[in-house]
C-alpha cells in the first residue's frame, strides 16, 4: 500500500506513528483525541492501521502499542477502534492504553465492555 491512497487519513492524523517505542522496543500508535474518527469506515481504518505498521516491515515479529486517547471521545467511538483492532488488526497488540476524561469511569459502565476484548 502506498501513501498516496491513504493520504487524507494521514493528513487527518486519526491515528499516527510518532516513532516513540515502548519500554519493550515495540512502536507506539497513537489515536489522538482532537481526531474524528467516527468518519472513518472499519475498512478504511483498516488501511490506515496496515499502512502505519507496515512502515515497520522489517521487523519479523511486529508487535505493537496503542494509545487511545478519549478525552474528546465517546465511548461508541473508541468501540470503533477497538473493534477494527481485535478484528481487522493482523499484527500482534502487545498493550492498548486509555488517556481518559476524569470522572469517565465513574459515569460510564464500560468495564464489562472492555472485556471481549483479547488486548490488555
Amino acid at each position: 500500500m502506498k501513501a498516496a491512497e491513504i493520504k487524507p487519513y494521514l493528513e487527518e492524523k486519526y491515528a499516527f506513528l510518532s516513532g516513540a517505542i515502548d519500554k519493550k522496543g515495540y512502536l507506539i500508535i497513537t489515536f489522538p483525541s482532537s481526531a474524528s474518527i467516527e468518519k472513518l469506515s472499519s475498512e478504511d481504518l483498516k488501511k490506515l492501521l496496515i499502512y502505519l505498521a507496515s512502515i515497520n516491515s522489517s521487523n519479523g515479529d511486529p508487535r505493537f502499542t496503542f494509545i487511545v486517547d478519549m478525552r474528546q471521545r465517546t465511548w461508541e467511538n473508541c468501540k470503533h477502534i477497538f473493534k477494527v483492532l481485535q478484528e481487522q488488526f493482523p499484527y500482534k497488540i502487545e498493550h492498548v492504553y486509555i488517556v481518559k476524561p476524569d470522572g469517565f469511569w465513574d459515569k460510564h459502565k464500560i468495564s464489562l465492555g472492555m472485556s471481549k476484548y483479547t488486548f490488555e
